[in-house]
């Protein structure tokens, strides 16, 4: 069967109440900005419920410790700009900015917290990855565009829990110039 299956293929699955699976890219080479596609207590809620998925794991003597070092992890960025070309990936998180290129090299960041990370980026097939690679932790951001819409998950690895700190999150295209 050739994919995407042609519309007479899906036919039988979506007479059982399933639909055709959504196309996933990575955001497009250019300019794009976004905005955050659900209310900040809704995102808030499922990052809290993510964040003690993950403290679960741990021993029951270190999980307020876990709790209050992740508390609002991963961050939510409220507005995103990008700005993708064969080089390098500009990325904008409300008033933060990071350039990173796309040939396989890395740039030092410095955490919220003040932890130096390498940061890198790859533009597959699916979605642009951006990873953080620190000492005792590791963040992958992933992005992609399905259905017109940004979809980015953050994913927080550590060795001190077993289960990573993941959460997802959806923007809508902003509006003209008003992204920027």
């Amino acid at each position: 069967m050739r994919w995407p299956p042609p519309r007479a293929a899906l036919l039988p699955l979506l007479s059982l109440g399933l639909s055709a699976p959504a196309f996933a890219a990575p955001p497009p080479a250019g300019a794009s900005f976004w905005v955050l596609a659900e209310p900040t207590a809704t995102v808030d809620a499922r990052k809290a419920q993510a964040l003690e998925a993950t403290v679960a794991t741990i021993l029951a003597p270190l999980r307020p410790l876990a709790r209050s070092r992740m508390a609002g992890k991963p961050d939510t960025c409220g507005r995103y700009g990008l700005e993708i070309s064969d080089q390098q990936v500009i990325v904008r998180c409300d008033a933060e900015t990071l350039t990173v290129p796309l040939n396989g090299g890395s740039v030092p960041v410095t955490a919220d917290d003040g932890t130096p990370l390498q940061a890198r980026a790859t533009r597959g097939a699916d979605a642009l990855v951006l990873r953080f690679e620190g000492e005792q932790a590791t963040q992958e951001t992933r992005i992609r565009v399905e259905g017109g819409q940004l979809l980015v998950r953050k994913e927080i690895q550590s060795s001190f829990f077993a289960v990573p700190l993941r959460c997802d999150f959806r923007y809508a295209p902003a509006a003209g110039a008003a992204g920027k």
